[in-house]
């Protein structure tokens, strides 16, 4: 809030044609824009494009996920117990302490992303790699996924723990089908989502947008839901040439975010092989095909 009372005073005092008589005004509007980009993520704040997709999802929920009413699992997990996290890792007896909370507040959102299941990958392979990892998933869903807030819930990180999830399972298929329960919870987590994207009114929307369009395809793909894919396409045809400048660079300056906008592409790309929507393929890969050069 401080920031708004500094543009006031240099809008108000340090401009030549200073005028009290807007005073009144202008504190009106930047207490409202305070306001307005500190409510959580709405279908209200959707462009027109996205809302009119999101109303179309929005007729048909998911049922209840049934692996939020199943018993706790057995305590231990066969394979490394071990997770690497973004600064440290995190050793534990059994099975971890979902509800730990870490000094560096990337461990934490790191945890609950599933980033471990890759990073584990990277690191080499084991016996029973796959069942290592959906028994960890099964085991986070039973404690954290009808909770649904906290770090564990925001928009980003549960992008990232749908994109994360899906990736290891394909990368361990070796012909095997997604378990049912596994595949309910990511259309539950994508339903979570496609009611809280990150749309911050004009001038506070950034690339996140395309995160969760991202999450979005790779759902679509895993829990066959066209519904979900024609969010993801109306948000990436509303704001990725907006994101992205004519050159194929993020229009914020970021080398570190262009990379992982990049990626995001190039992994959406992936997610459509297969879905049949060539239309949309075609306008991710110019615009990745500039960002990639």
């Amino acid at each position: 809030m401080s920031q708004e009372w500094n543009n006031l005073f240099q809008y108000l005092f340090l401009r030549k044609s200073a005028s009290f008589a807007e005073l009144p005004t202008y504190a009106a509007c930047s207490v409202l824009n305070f306001i307005y980009r500190r409510v959580p993520p709405s279908p209200l704040k959707y462009p027109l494009s996205v809302k009119q997709a999101w109303h179309s999802l929005e007729r048909f929920q998911p049922s209840s996920p049934f692996w939020s009413a199943r018993a706790p699992l057995p305590s231990v997990v066969n394979g490394p117990a071990r997770l690497r996290l973004a600064s440290c890792c995190l050793d534990f007896n059994g099975t971890p302490d979902w509800n730990i909370s870490f000094a560096d507040v990337e461990d934490t959102f790191c945890l609950h992303r599933w980033n471990w299941l890759l990073t584990q990958s990277s690191a080499g392979t084991f016996p029973d790699r796959r069942e290592w990892g959906l028994r960890l998933m099964r085991d986070w869903l039973y404690h954290m996924g009808a909770l649904k807030k906290g770090p564990a819930w925001t928009t980003y990180t549960t992008g990232e723990r749908i994109c994360n999830a899906v990736l290891f399972l394909d990368l361990t298929a070796s012909g095997q089908k997604i378990p049912d329960d596994i595949t309910a919870a990511i259309e539950d987590m994508a339903f979570y989502l496609a009611r809280r994207l990150e749309y911050n009114g004009r001038g506070a929307t950034g690339n996140h947008v395309i995160n969760n369009a991202r999450a979005l395809c790779f759902a679509a793909k895993v829990c066959a839901q066209p519904r979900l894919l024609a969010l993801s396409e109306a948000i990436l045809r509303h704001d990725l040439e907006r994101i992205v400048d004519s050159a194929g660079f993020l229009r914020e300056g970021s080398s570190h975010y262009h990379f992982l906008a990049t990626r995001w592409l190039l992994e959406t790309l992936w997610a459509l092989e297969g879905v049949g929507n060539d239309a949309l393929r075609a306008f991710i890969e110019q615009v990745a095909r500039r960002m990639v050069e």
